[in-house]
């Protein structure tokens, strides 16, 4: 990789190869719980549904809903999950680069440079500690300052000179956190279905 755009590249491909592995696996895992649910509710109203049609349609539908509520807070559960474990391995993948100061110092460099275009002024960048001395020489760059706060996975942080009022942040963290909502999002729309207990889900408990 030679700078911010392979590792960016690299992240996405490694995100959408999780994130098919995911879908695959929500969608076994959706219709096997469907499958599931379709089978105790038909063990629980059998025996009543000759004798008791009106009970028995009551009852269908409540063990239907009661069914999809199970599927929908298994599918949040499992996607929590999902998202804990690939925030994990991205953060230990962040710190391998941060290793290899070389390599850092040409993606820092790249994130520098975002900041100080959006900033459009004089500034103080502010980067993780034992950073400082990867940033380049830049006329629009007042000061470098070294902060743990909001720098815990690289990238930096950058104020105007004047009165620090206005903030760029480009911290990697940060950049992570809007894909992974990103990341979020998709997946909600992949199982609206699911999530919203469309006609969709229903009929799959639905009784002959």
């Amino acid at each position: 990789m030679t700078g911010i755009g392979d590792f960016k590249r690299a992240l996405e491909e490694e995100f959408a190869r999780r994130s098919a592995e995911m879908k695959a696996e929500s969608d076994r895992f959706v219709s096997d719980r469907m499958f599931v649910a379709r089978r105790e509710t038909e063990r629980k109203v059998h025996s009543i549904r000759t004798r008791h049609r009106k009970r028995y349609e009551l009852i269908l539908e409540r063990e239907k809903r009661r069914g999809l509520l199970l599927v929908r807070e298994e599918a949040l559960e499992k996607i929590s999950s999902f998202l804990e474990e690939i925030s994990k391995r991205v953060g230990e993948r962040i710190s391998m680069i941060r290793g290899d100061r070389v390599l850092y110092g040409r993606i820092l460099a790249e994130l520098v440079e975002e900041a100080l275009d959006s900033l459009a002024e004089e500034a103080v960048v502010l980067v993780s500690p034992g950073e400082k001395d990867l940033i380049s020489r830049d006329r629009r760059i007042i000061a470098v300052e070294e902060s743990e706060e909001g720098t815990s996975w690289g990238g930096c942080l950058a104020t105007d000179a004047r009165s620090r009022s206005i903030f760029v942040d480009n911290t990697i963290k940060t950049r992570w956190d809007l894909f992974q909502k990103e990341l979020v999002r998709e997946l909600s729309e992949s199982y609206c279905h699911v999530f919203e207990g469309s006609e969709g889900s229903s009929r799959e408990l639905r009784l002959p």
